[in-house]
């Protein structure tokens, strides 16, 4: 399937987006990429806007929250106390929070894609995101984290959601840890926004707390399409800002730089 690309840098503020528009949509659907990374990590958006430089839908860098600026950019968050235990756990909430406000209230897509900065794509990653897209249980799910571990304490959770099976697709009850890239449906944006208002900032991965799992339709999905570059080895990267998070994903090294500028 061939596409006509179109780049555009747009800074406001404290995003910032390369849209790339693209002749055909998937099935009618859209979906927006939101990533989140701090203004110093700049090797970090480097490796990310190099791994997303073939992807079918509009990015946007979302300027991450930090402990210190948090209470100014998250102010109706930060005045609950929430269950987060330090500054950093608070951020990341935070940091969600700024990404879910600026996805519903500045596109229209469908669903909203949110990588963390260390994400690490594989080969295929966007053949199997697009596939469970076009997928007919798109009504089955608002909430999925993608390719999430299992860690000592997650190994004694309950699973929390749905289980559903989505063409080629399985999708589980929630019985892990990690949010380097989570899929939201726009339905479920409202509520979570509500959410975070009434009982602040949590730890994101506590999903009983960080997420209100009893109005909107949770699952995990594992197709071992990413992972985290602190949780897992990789391949040597030959790319500019990988060379950390050694991604398996050529780098493109100067169409993607004015992302990362600001």
């Amino acid at each position: 399937m061939s596409f006509l690309v179109y780049l555009t840098f747009l800074s406001l503020g404290n995003v910032c987006s390369l849209v790339v528009q693209k002749a055909k949509i998937h099935n009618g659907l859209t979906a927006h990429i939101l990533f989140i990374n701090m203004q110093e990590s700049r090797d970090r958006c480097n490796c990310v806007t190099g791994q997303l430089k073939d992807a079918p839908y509009p990015v946007t860098r979302i300027d991450a929250a930090t402990p210190v600026t948090q209470h100014d950019r998250c102010p109706e968050v930060m005045a609950k106390r929430g269950s987060a235990k330090n500054g950093g756990q608070s951020a990341l909430y935070c940091s969600n929070y700024l990404a879910w406000n600026h996805f519903f209230h500045n596109t229209t897509a469908d669903y909203a894609l949110i990588m963390e900065d260390d994400i690490i794509l594989q080969e295929g990653f966007w053949d199997r995101v697009q596939g469970l897209l076009d997928s007919t249980c798109d009504n089955d799910w608002e909430y999925l984290t993608v390719d999430s571990f299992t860690t000592s304490k997650s190994k004694k959770m309950r699973g929390i959601g749905l289980n559903r099976k989505c063409g080629e697709e399985q999708l589980n009850d929630i019985k892990t840890r990690g949010t380097h890239f989570q899929i939201l449906r726009r339905s479920a944006i409202p509520r979570m926004i509500e959410h975070a208002h009434e009982h602040g900032p949590a730890i994101l991965d506590h999903w009983e707390n960080a997420f209100p799992i009893s109005s909107i339709k949770v699952s995990q999905w594992t197709p071992n399409i990413c992972m985290q570059s602190s949780h897992e080895k990789h391949t040597q990267a030959h790319a500019e800002g990988c060379s950390t998070f050694k991604t398996t994903i050529s780098f493109q090294k100067e169409s993607q730089k004015d992302i990362c500028a600001t």
